[in-house]
């Protein structure tokens, strides 16, 4: 059986619609935390225990682009 997983990313914060999860148009997912982002782990994860395909939404700028593609390749 083939599992996939999809990861929403950069959407406006719980409980408050006006502002998203972001610092500097990067979201917190997508910035490296001692040398990983969170985004990365996530997929390390799923790729362990068995996902063959992650897929990546994300509300992130164009100039954040760069993070989100590291995140999940």
């Amino acid at each position: 059986m083939e599992l996939k997983a999809l990861i929403l990313v950069g959407g406006p914060a719980v409980g408050n619609p006006q502002t998203p999860e972001m610092i500097a148009g990067v979201p917190f997912a997508c910035l490296d935390v001692l040398g990983a982002t969170v985004l990365e782990r996530i997929a390390q994860r799923l790729r362990a225990v068995g996902i063959s395909q992650v897929s990546l939404i994300s509300a992130a700028s164009v100039d954040a682009r760069i993070h989100v593609d590291r995140a999940v390749h």
